[in-house]
């Protein structure tokens, strides 16, 4: 049941992340359009067709259930917050995400929790977790470092073995998922459940001269 609710709620989170990406300021949906163009001659007005985005999951009622993240904390720079925003503040980040909680939220019938470790050390508690057996994590945030290394270490299933993943979906980052690969199977991913990786970018500046 937990892999079955753990492959839902990415599927759906994910495709709320990207309605909201793709919403113009008038809240109509900028999803992919196909325009056929106007005929100069006759001045015909353009016919467009939009493709309606979605993650192909069936109804589900989980009775409440909490679905546990275990997330980095507050005493690093790159906590994962955004499954612990509790109210709209004007913020665009934060309302867009605490509108996708709470519409994922309802439409499962479930509620977030947040296990923070300190610092950056997800993965004590997380390899503690799978070599004890213990059912108590549904989400992992670690650093794409210590995910390789489950990896490796067998702690992964491949993402292609879960029904509702579909890699093919806009929100996961396709370069990504074609570059981790291993052995022609995904075992982590990037993607729109979370900002940090927008957050994490980093530069190289050089003086040309």
């Amino acid at each position: 049941m937990k892999a079955k609710l753990a492959a839902l709620l990415l599927a759906s989170v994910l495709l709320i992340s990207a309605l909201a990406a793709c919403s113009g300021s008038d809240g109509s949906s900028r999803a992919e359009t196909v325009a056929a163009g106007a005929d100069t001659a006759e001045t015909e007005a353009a016919e467009t067709t939009t493709a309606r985005l979605t993650a192909d999951v069936p109804d589900s009622d989980f009775g409440g259930y909490e679905f546990t993240f275990l997330a980095r904390g507050k005493k690093n720079n790159w906590e994962n917050y955004e499954f612990e925003i509790d109210q709209l503040d004007g913020d665009v980040i934060n309302d867009a995400l605490y509108e996708r909680n709470s519409k994922i939220s309802d439409e499962l019938n479930i509620a977030f929790k947040h296990e923070r470790v300190d610092g950056y050390d997800v993965n004590t508690p997380f390899t503690k977790a799978v070599l004890s057996g213990e059912d108590i994590y549904d989400v992992a945030l670690p650093s794409i470092t210590d995910a390789g290394k489950y990896a490796q270490s067998g702690y992964l299933v491949p993402l292609q073995d879960l029904k509702y993943m579909d890699l093919e979906k806009p929100w996961y980052d396709a370069r990504c998922i074609e570059e981790l690969k291993i052995n022609g199977k995904n075992y982590l991913f990037f993607s729109d459940i979370t900002v940090r990786n927008l957050d994490a970018i980093w530069i190289y500046c050089f003086n040309k001269q």
